[in-house]
């Protein structure tokens, strides 16, 4: 599957894809977890379950960066503590201090890696609006990698810089998946939504 992602990609010239991957399942009795994550490892822009705007997101922070990124689904949000638990099946390898070969979470099909970050700060972000116009920013540290038999198979817990954060993404999400970059690129993001987007402070979240 990585070979074939490669191969199109390649063909059309694509700076970023975005897969449909769960109308894999019954198809191949196979997922793109591994396929996937080797894509991003190597350098590509590879989202999963046909996310485009978080494949463009991406795209952003790589060009940004210079940095892969952690496409998640929030599990869980403690506003009292100011901690997001993110959770997927699919993680470049070079994010990873050490990662452990599964499958995927929902399916129990193909190779996922269950990956251990490393200590240090991050950034959270995602991109929306209905123009796309809207970021959202936060500066967040490294709290621990779980093994919850009930989530994703990549789990991480992060305390948010910014307590407020927590509820933010809560009251007026930008969408499910939220991407993780290593590093504070808070500022970059910021400068780049002043340059190209005509985005006020307002609508930084």
């Amino acid at each position: 599957m990585y070979l074939a992602l490669k191969e199109i990609a390649g063909a059309h010239g694509l700076d970023a894809l975005a897969l449909k991957c769960f109308d894999l399942l019954p198809v191949l009795q196979n997922t793109a977890c591994f396929a996937l994550a080797k894509l991003s490892k190597d350098g590509s822009v590879a989202a999963c379950e046909g996310d485009i705007i978080s494949a463009l997101g991406m795209l952003l922070l790589r060009e940004l960066t210079g940095e892969p990124s952690f496409l998640a689904n929030p599990s869980m949000v403690d506003v009292e503590a100011g901690q997001i638990t993110l959770a997927h099946c699919t993680i470049p390898r070079t994010m990873c201090s050490e990662h452990a070969v599964r499958s995927h979470f929902e399916s129990g099909l193909g190779v996922a890696f269950q990956g251990t970050l490393p200590d240090g700060v991050y950034t959270l972000f995602r991109i929306g609006g209905a123009t796309l116009q809207d970021l959202y920013v936060a500066k967040a540290l490294y709290v621990s990698s779980g093994q919850d038999e009930r989530l994703c198979r990549t789990q991480v817990t992060l305390q948010f810089a910014e307590r407020g954060k927590a509820l933010s993404l809560l009251r007026r999400p930008l969408g499910n998946h939220h991407l993780l970059v290593r590093g504070d690129h808070a500022d970059k993001l910021r400068i780049y939504a002043q340059l190209f987007l005509s985005t006020n402070p307002g609508q930084m979240r």
